[in-house]
């Protein structure tokens, strides 16, 4: 089984931080072996969300905050299409 490598990126509630562990990673490797692997290094994981990605760093994002989304501005332009009176 061919393991690459990926980023288990941990967002935690008990002590609101944000974690990047690197793993070897399978695309067959079940979930719980992922849960055990936040257990090992101490994360409750009734407390936590997590998340598998190829990348190590977070995009910080501050600077497009004055920016609309184009998420929003999608649904924006869907409403408008949406809110027609000639149905």
């Amino acid at each position: 089984m061919e393991k690459d490598k990926r980023y288990l990126w941990v967002l935690d509630f008990n002590d609101l931080a944000v974690y990047n562990y690197e793993i070897d990673y399978s695309e067959h490797q079940p979930t719980k072996e992922l849960i055990k692997i936040l257990e090992d290094v101490g994360h409750n994981t009734e407390d936590v969300e997590w998340m598998l990605s190829p990348y190590d760093k977070a995009i910080n994002a501050t600077a497009d905050l004055r920016k609309p989304s184009k998420y929003l501005e999608n649904m924006k332009n869907n409403r408008r299409l949406n809110t027609s009176t000639d149905r």
